[in-house]
């Protein structure tokens, strides 16, 4: 069920409609990925562009990928990254108090 609202130049609702559209829905497990070599899980997995999917890491992270949201199939694997690889890391990032006094120009 949805509700459509026409209005005017000036905000005042012309008309409404109500309506119903069905979707099709699939519904399916998650495809496990494992980034270790010593184990058969997959490293990623192909999801097809037009139809979307869910991959799931065996330690329980999960993308879930819209149909349509992707250009072209595409493989796509879950791997966890230290935070300090990570471009400007923690170390380089401000304390929160020193974060809340340079929002105020308050010199740290």
């Amino acid at each position: 069920m949805h509700l459509a609202t026409v209005t005017d130049g000036y905000g005042f609702i012309t008309e409404q409609v109500i309506g119903q559209t069905d979707i099709a829905l699939t519904v399916e497990a998650a495809q496990l990925t494992d980034d270790d070599p010593a184990t058969a899980t997959p490293a990623g997995i192909v999801i097809a562009a037009d139809h979307g999917g869910v991959v799931q890491a065996v330690t329980g992270e999960t993308v879930m990928i819209g149909a349509g949201a992707l250009a072209q199939d595409t493989s796509i694997g879950i791997r966890r990254i230290a935070i300090d690889d990570l471009a400007d890391g923690p170390s380089e990032w401000p304390r929160g108090g020193e974060r809340a006094a340079n929002r105020r120009g308050i010199p740290t």
